[in-house]
This record gives C-alpha cells, structure tokens and sequence, in this order.
C-alpha cells in the first residue's frame, strides 16, 4: 500500500494558507514531513492527523490604547521600550 505524498505547495493549497507558512510548520515540527534531500514532502495521513489535532485558536483579544497605557504603567519598563510601544500606538 503506498502512501500519498504532497508538496508543500499541496498543502498550503488544500489549507488555503501561503506555502511559506506550511514550510515553517514543517521545520518545528507542527506538521510532520519527509525530507526528500532539500524538498519536503508530506505524507496524506500527516496533513489528516494535522487537521484532527489542530486546536481551533481563538481571536487575538484586542485592547484599547488606554489599556495598553495602564498596562505600561503598572509594568515598570525601560525609557527605550516605553518609545517603541509610543511610536507603535502612534502609527
């Protein structure tokens, strides 16, 4: 019995994800693959199991710039830092 094997370009395609991203799943390991010297391949039942334990992820929670402010406040941080997250909110 011979096993599937998909690109990462397959992948990406049946996700509806950029193939970039299917490549980074596949170099920590979030998505098991095969090397086939420098190309990755992935076996069908990988993407199958991939989608069966794939946690749904929840929305990033978005905070009010007053939120982020008090946050800020409450945790003490460097000048540099306190400029950077500034010019962020400022953008």
């Amino acid at each position: 019995m011979s096993t599937m094997l998909l690109t990462p370009a397959q992948v990406a395609r049946q996700l509806q994800v950029k193939e970039r991203t299917v490549s980074e799943w596949l170099k920590t390991g979030r998505i098991s693959g095969i090397r086939v010297g420098r190309l990755w391949r992935v076996p069908e039942e990988s993407l199958r199991a991939f989608l069966v334990d794939e946690p749904e992820r929840k929305p990033l929670r978005e905070y009010t710039r007053r939120q982020i402010e008090e946050f800020l406040t409450d945790d003490v941080i460097d000048m540099d830092t306190a400029r950077k997250v500034e010019r962020i909110l400022s953008s």
